[in-house]
């Protein structure tokens, strides 16, 4: 609304007399106005045409803007990883491995984990957008860089959204965009989905039996990746194998829903000597009474097995006497048999962001049989 409180002036010979126009607006829109002077005593026309804008700042909310870095698909569908989803309008991180570092997220170690979203401010006037999550607040799965950011008319500028789910399942969240003096917010939908690493093995005992000496064996588990993000492994404790044992390949990738063997050879290099041993060392130290201070006080206590003859299996309590009474503090069990078997049980499969497995490998060498000719 363009407005005048004076309607006519007098203007002194060579002189001047300032025209002041106010305009104001309670809704948005251009809006067109002409102002008709005439000087008295002459019927000339002057014209004056004022043209005023009413806007508000504002970011652009067209996908193709956003998201112009992303991949677009027309709807939802399965397998999707960074992608934005046109109907009904969301971007889809994907499957990602879950309790990930977040250690120096900026520096983008894990790309997969991250998004480039292009905020531009399509209006006339400066725009100051401050960003948040809605339901996210305290940064559990999602985090961006920068928090805020001032943007002239028809500047654009990038917000980097990182995703680092801690659970499984879809996790959906969205980006609050406040501009200042502006009521109603801009939102972004967006989404991911926490995976834990899972391999299936369908055994963790390799047993070899017997074989004869000097020759040669391979047996080998089935590991199954029932996941949809591929899995690295690796075997830990092969120091502990010998020479008996060898295995090809220690380390790899699983491809989603896929599986891989791992196979472990067995060569028998020479039969187990039996010899008498003698049992001496189960020991335990220090044994007696000990001292401890209050508040925190503690000891060391190192328990040491050495067999030195044939063992059977046994099981001893270690227990501890306080003021009469006495309590269990662990079992010690075990036993040391004589015998061809090899077995080694410190074998570990070390699959990345999961728990260790443990495998066990066992064989052992026998003489070959050695046969007579007989003459009659």
């Amino acid at each position: 609304m363009c407005s005048l409180t004076t309607y006519c002036w007098v203007v002194p010979a060579g002189g001047e007399v300032p025209l002041k126009i106010w305009f104001y607006s309670e809704s948005l829109g251009v809006f067109e106005q002409v102002f008709n002077f005439e000087t008295v005593g002459s019927r000339k026309l002057y014209q004056l045409k004022c043209r005023g804008i009413c806007t508000y700042p504002s970011i652009s909310t067209d996908y193709q803007i956003v998201f112009v870095q992303s991949k677009k698909v027309p709807q939802e569908k399965e397998g999707l990883q960074k992608t934005y989803v046109i109907r009904p309008g969301y971007f889809e991180f994907g499957p990602l491995l879950c309790s990930k570092t977040r250690d120096r997220y900026k520096k983008n170690t894990y790309p997969e984990n991250s998004e480039r979203l292009d905020i531009c401010n399509d209006s006339g006037m400066e725009a100051e957008v401050m960003f948040s999550f809605q339901h996210d607040t305290q940064g559990t799965t999602y985090l961006l860089d920068p928090s805020t950011m001032t943007l002239s008319p028809g500047q654009k500028e990038v917000l980097t959204v990182y995703a680092y789910p801690t659970k499984r399942g879809q996790i959906k969240g969205s980006i609050i965009c406040n501009i200042k003096d502006i009521p109603e917010p801009v939102t972004i939908q967006i989404s991911c989905w926490g995976v834990r690493p899972e391999l299936e093995l369908d055994s963790t005992h390799l047993n070899f039996g017997k074989i004869l000496l000097h020759k040669k064996d391979s047996r080998g588990i089935m590991m199954v990746n029932k996941t949809v993000l591929p899995l690295s492994w690796m075997l830990q404790g092969l120091e502990t194998l010998g020479d008996e044992f060898v295995v090809p390949q220690d380390q790899g990738v699983i491809q989603p829903n896929s599986c891989c063997p791992l196979c472990v050879e067995f060569k028998a290099r020479k039969p187990v000597v039996k010899k008498i041993l003698r049992l001496e060392d189960l020991t335990v130290s220090p044994l007696g009474e000990m001292k401890l201070k209050s508040c925190g006080g503690s000891c060391k206590l190192q328990i040491q097995f050495s067999p030195q003859q044939h063992i059977a299996p046994f099981s001893v309590a270690l227990q501890a006497e306080f003021k009469g009474f006495f309590h269990h503090l662990l079992t010690i069990e075990g036993c040391y048999k004589l015998s061809d078997d090899i077995r080694y049980e410190n074998l570990f499969c070390f699959i990345d962001g999961s728990p260790l497995i443990k495998l066990t490998v066992t064989g052992s060498c026998v003489p070959p049989s050695i046969s007579k000719e007989s003459h009659f």
